[in-house]
């Protein structure tokens, strides 16, 4: 993980299981993992709006303005984040995967 938070414009942030790592996410479609004990970043999290572009529901204008992350919410029982984007979609990212 780089610098990429100074850079980024955050729109939402929660705990993720456990309480020792927290998850930020951007308006530029990314959802960064923090450790809580030393601020640092552990993982970038990214998903491409290029799917929908490449099956035709999105224009490349679209691509830009609507892949924003507004929300994000966690189940704990499934080890699941959940992003609320900008295009109305609910992307899923497995926090026990890579």
């Amino acid at each position: 993980m780089g610098n990429l938070g100074h850079f980024l414009t955050p729109t939402s942030a929660t705990w993720l299981p456990g309480n020792d790592r927290f998850a930020v996410s951007y308006r530029e479609n990314i959802v960064s993992i923090f450790d809580v004990q030393t601020g640092n970043g552990i993982e970038d999290l990214k998903f491409s709006a290029v799917d929908d572009l490449n099956n035709g529901r999105q224009s490349r204008h679209d691509l830009q303005v609507f892949s924003q992350i507004n929300a994000l919410e966690v189940c704990s029982d499934l080890n699941m984040l959940v992003a609320a984007t900008e295009d109305s979609k609910l992307r899923f990212f497995d926090l026990k995967s890579n």
